[in-house]
């Protein structure tokens, strides 16, 4: 048998291509863990944000609103209690359903967690106050471009005195 100094055999050919992918692969998930992980560090900053503050809507004697600003998720406890004693005067008035709504980029998903993160933080507070959760609806509006807001984004709370047929509030 002729030996050649520049022949590998197949199976040597084959182990080298596979480390050559592998090595490629690592490279890739190190580039994207090092880019989650610094876009993941701003955001918990600015997470730990808390609620502007709770504000009673003009447009409607049974509205609240909660206004959320950045990545803000968080309800600080001056909010809850403003919050807690504008549920207690409505649930005084009557109100027996409870409907969350948020205005957000549907397409994007960081955008749908957030909001629904949000809402789910006013929902916790709902129950809290004795709210049972089957009076509580959350619905999220398309709205592509939230540019314009400075980032603020409100959770409205609507109140209804009756439990409305099909459960949703119109």
């Amino acid at each position: 048998m002729d030996e050649d100094a520049g022949f590998w055999p197949a199976y040597v050919a084959a182990i080298a291509g596979l480390i050559q992918g592998m090595l490629l692969v690592l490279a890739v998930m190190t580039i994207a863990l090092v880019q989650v992980v610094t876009v993941s560090g701003e955001q918990t900053k600015a997470m730990a944000e808390a609620a502007e503050g709770l504000v009673e809507s003009a447009e409607a004697d049974n509205e609240l609103a909660v206004v959320f600003s950045g990545w803000a998720w968080r309800v600080d406890e001056s909010t809850r209690q403003g919050l807690q004693k504008a549920i207690q005067d409505l649930k005084g008035q009557g109100a027996r359903h409870w409907r969350l709504v948020m205005s957000t980029d549907l397409n994007s998903s960081l955008a749908r967690r957030a909001a629904y993160l949000r809402m789910t933080m006013i929902r916790n507070v709902l129950l809290g106050e004795g709210v049972l959760g089957t009076q509580i609806d959350m619905a999220l509006m398309d709205t592509p471009d939230m540019a314009g807001d400075d980032g603020r984004q409100t959770v409205t709370i609507q109140t209804q005195t009756q439990t409305p047929r099909g459960g949703a509030i119109r």
